[in-house]
Parts: C-alpha cells; structure tokens; sequence
C-alpha cells in the first residue's frame, strides 16, 4: 500500500455501506460506470497513515472516522459533470 501524499489520509475501513448511489451504479445507470467495481463510498474506520500536509492536530493516526462520500466542491468529479451537461 502506497504512503499517502500531501493532504491524503490512509483510513482503515471497519464498515462500509451499500446505498442508492452504489445501487444505481450496479445497475449500469450512473454515467461513467465502468463494471465490475467495488461498491461503497461511504463508511468509517481508523486513520492508518497521514500525508505530510495533512495540519498538525486536527487528525492523528488511530483516530476513528466516518467517511460521508465524495466531496467535490467545484464539481469537476466526472460523473458529476455528465449528470450536469
């Protein structure tokens, strides 16, 4: 497993979720799905690894976090633009 990079954090995942997303997904109907994947987006674990940039206290490794899906403030995630036009 490669170290994470700049702000990147490495988290072990101790559950994950299968919701609508993942479902429409599966189905083929999500723009830009390329099938067989591996379903989830979401779930909660354990900080395994820090990236250097990641800021000084606000995360230490074995923290226990939740992970609530992609977050892409200027919408350029891929299937995000398609579904714009």
């Amino acid at each position: 497993m490669p170290s994470p990079k700049g702000r990147d954090i490495l988290i072990k995942i101790g559950a994950a979720s299968y919701c609508h997303t993942d479902y429409v997904a599966a189905a083929g109907d999500f723009p830009g799905t390329q099938l067989p994947q591996i379903p989830s987006h979401e779930g909660c674990g354990t900080v395994a690894a820090l990236g250097p940039d990641v800021p000084y206290g606000k995360l230490r490794v074995g923290d226990r976090v939740a992970v609530a899906g992609h977050y892409h403030p200027c919408c350029m995630f891929p299937p995000f633009r398609e579904m714009r036009g």
